[in-house]
């Protein structure tokens, strides 16, 4: 059963990797990268110290987007190209946890956005040109934070996530 809550969290240094994605091709786009993104960090000698990311940004739920998986690091080190170090803002947060298949993940972020709503929080992000939430939203910071490497069950990959949706100072 997921739970909700509003959280105050610290800036988060992380090394990401942009992937162009659609919303039904994300599964099998991000294995790959994560992949690869490890493999770069360890002939760089970067360690992670800290649980994998999903950063998404401009989102499109009808058309393909760019989103950032991550890994956290201890500081922002220099990388090269097409891999980038950035941080995850300071704030305040709506967050949704659960610990099950990560197909219901697109479930999860809508029950915590249906949620946060209900709280009556303002998020910290633009809105697309239709004047609604959906195609082209801008967010300050929308991520998905997996803190233990996902297990394989009967649907697929699952484990505990966290999905973190950054509120307006």
């Amino acid at each position: 059963m997921p739970e909700f809550a509003v959280e105050s969290r610290p800036a988060i240094a992380y090394v990401g990797l942009s992937v162009d994605v659609t919303m039904e091709t994300l599964p099998e786009r991000v294995e790959p990268a994560f992949a690869e993104l490890e493999s770069y960090l360890a002939a760089k000698g970067i360690a992670p110290v800290g649980p994998s990311i999903l950063r998404y940004g401009r989102v499109m739920m009808s058309a393909p987007f760019t989103l950032q998986i991550g890994l956290v690091v201890d500081h922002q080190p220099w990388v090269d190209a097409p891999f980038v170090a950035d941080r995850l803002p300071a704030g305040t947060y709506v967050v949704g946890r659960q610990d099950g298949p990560y197909a219901t993940i697109g479930s999860l972020t809508e029950r915590t956005m249906s949620w946060g709503d209900e709280q009556g929080v303002a998020y910290a992000l633009e809105i697309g040109l239709e004047g609604d939430r959906g195609d082209g939203d801008t967010w300050d910071a929308w991520y998905e934070w997996y803190p233990a490497p996902p297990m394989l069950g009967d649907e697929g990959p699952e484990g505990p996530v966290e999905v973190c949706l950054l509120l307006r100072s």
